[in-house]
């Protein structure tokens, strides 16, 4: 490879990569001479680790389940709308969503336990105390309405709700 093959990959690759080490765009765009703006990106890391549809056989409303995994430093009131935003924009249907929201592994099923039984079904356990050591949050859209709940301080279980949008269906005094 001669020096001027080399040095061309070299910009091409300082180009693409960027200065903070993070892709901001592709090599046909350099060689076209074209500018590229740099993608915005979360704060926040997250992984999707489940994903279940029920009663899309018109034998019940539809529902999905999402099942998310992050880090629990990112864990805060602010990240968790961005998450519903991201996961909503990502999930437009059912009107009936739920998103389980861990952030310790020890928090999730294993496909043995799920297996097993549902929470009612099964003796206390490990998970259990995982739950009190962690923070836990249900994103929830039904129908018009969006809301979260979520324990900001573990293990007090005291469950923070956020209405985003509409109202609490589930609560009964109205508000």
């Amino acid at each position: 490879m001669s020096h001027i093959s080399r040095c061309l990959i070299a910009l091409l690759w300082a180009a693409c990569v960027g200065s903070a080490g993070q892709g901001s765009g592709n090599a046909a765009d350099v060689l076209a001479g074209n500018r590229f703006q740099e993608q915005k990106q979360n704060t926040f890391r997250y992984v999707i680790v489940g994903d279940e549809l029920q009663g899309e056989d018109g034998t019940a409303p539809a529902q999905r389940t999402i099942a998310v995994l992050m880090d629990e430093a990112d864990f805060s009131e602010e990240v968790l709308k961005s998450l519903f935003i991201l996961v909503s924009k990502r999930f437009p249907s059912p009107a009936w969503l739920e998103v389980e929201v861990f952030t310790n592994v020890t928090q999730l099923l294993t496909p043995e336990e799920y297996d097993e039984g549902q929470m009612s079904e099964r003796k206390p356990d490990d998970r259990d105390a995982a739950f009190d050591r962690h923070h836990f949050a249900l994103l929830m859209r039904i129908g018009e309405n969006e809301l979260f709940r979520y324990d900001p301080n573990p293990p007090s279980r005291q469950l923070k709700t956020v209405i985003l949008k509409g109202r609490d269906p589930f609560d009964s005094s109205g508000h």
